[in-house]
């Protein structure tokens, strides 16, 4: 082959590799119909190591996670809240980084929905998977105690938070096939507050 027909051959193999790279990332960026959304969050500073965050949500599983959860593989839900201080001329800096687990399960033999949560207002049995993800959507509470540093009262504070399936939480056989899986790739939009 000569010179001129590899290079021909090189740049089409290239080619290739970057329409995959591009259709790929599309596919990865693409917004589900499903999945997770934040209705309205507010905050308020309890004490300079103390803030209170309420986030009020939606909640809805796609097929494939429904599925999942009906043949008992418990279903990992992920709040995370950071509380960054605003600073002029540079990007806020991160202080703190608050993150809590609910995990969703089914037991198929008493036929009833469990919802383990640090939330003690949510905690416990619900006689359908309805009622459970309206509880765990509604209006929550988060106490958020800094464990380094302090809120100054000189200074503005901003937060965000975001909730999202907890793919690491799933069975290590199951890890793999779902990252590729739009259906798995629920989260919400990371929602911005200002801490009063």
């Amino acid at each position: 082959m000569s010179r001129r027909g590899r290079l021909t051959v090189r740049k089409s193999c290239i080619s290739k590799v970057a329409r995959f790279i591009s259709l790929f990332a599309l596919y990865m960026m693409a917004s589900p119909s499903f999945g997770f959304s934040i209705v309205s969050t507010e905050a308020v500073r309890d004490s300079d190591t103390l803030v209170t965050v309420v986030v009020d949500s939606q909640i809805e599983l796609s097929e494939d996670v429904l599925d999942a959860f009906k043949s008992s593989i418990p279903i990992t839900i992920q709040t995370t809240i950071k509380i960054y201080q605003v600073r002029n001329n540079l990007w806020d800096k991160l202080i703190h980084e608050y993150v809590t687990r609910d995990v969703l399960s089914y037991r198929s033999l008493y036929r009833d929905f469990l919802l383990k949560s640090a939330d003690r207002n949510v905690n416990g049995g619900y006689t359908s998977l309805e009622a459970m993800l309206e509880a765990l959507g509604r209006k929550r509470n988060y106490q958020v105690e800094l464990t380094e540093g302090t809120l100054r009262a000189d200074r503005s504070y901003v937060g965000k938070v975001r909730i999202s399936i907890d793919r690491s939480a799933l069975p290590s056989v199951m890890r793999l096939p779902v990252f590729f899986n739009n259906a798995w790739r629920l989260k919400s939009e990371r929602v911005k507050f200002d801490i009063k």
